[in-house]
């Protein structure tokens, strides 16, 4: 039958060469990677969610949305109270509207399996001279199915 149908239509795919084409990655969740739009906005609206809990003073949901139990040192409360209020010297505060979540402010990149993300803060001053600096845990992601960021800093860039 399927033969039939390639002489009609030459593009027809039959369904068995479409299941020979699937991999083992569950519908729904793209395969993590700097070519793919669709994990792109998942990341962008992940590290937003991180970027407004910083904003609005939420450190305690900094902590819940990331990975920090491998960090050295620790992330603590006491360590990004700390970390942010030295930015907030510098800044009236930190910027959560559509400017701040333009996609270059986000630069994701994959160095030997090492996925990095450094998400630029933008303030209103428009120094834009702080980062948050994060990790893709890939194998994590995958297998959750969610975008799971390990903190790997935050502070001025340079």
């Amino acid at each position: 039958m399927d033969e039939w149908e390639k002489l009609k239509n030459p593009s027809f795919v039959s369904r068995a060469e479409t299941q020979e084409g699937q991999t083992d990655q569950p519908k729904g969740f793209p395969v993590p990677s700097p070519n793919s739009k669709a994990f792109l906005v998942l990341l962008r609206n992940e590290v937003f969610r991180l970027v407004r809990a910083l904003a609005t003073g939420d450190l305690a949901e900094v902590l819940e949305l990331t990975e920090i139990e491998s960090t050295t040192p620790a992330w603590t409360l006491e360590r990004l109270e700390k970390v942010m209020s030295e930015y907030f010297v510098e800044h009236q505060r930190l910027c959560t509207d559509t400017k701040a979540r333009a996609p270059i402010y986000l630069d994701y990149t994959v160095i030997e399996n090492k996925h990095q993300i450094h998400q630029t803060l933008v303030d209103p001053e428009g120094h834009n001279d702080w980062m948050l600096d994060l990790e893709l845990n890939f194998n994590k992601s995958l297998e959750s199915q969610k975008v799971v960021l390990k903190l790997v800093g935050i502070g001025p860039i340079g």
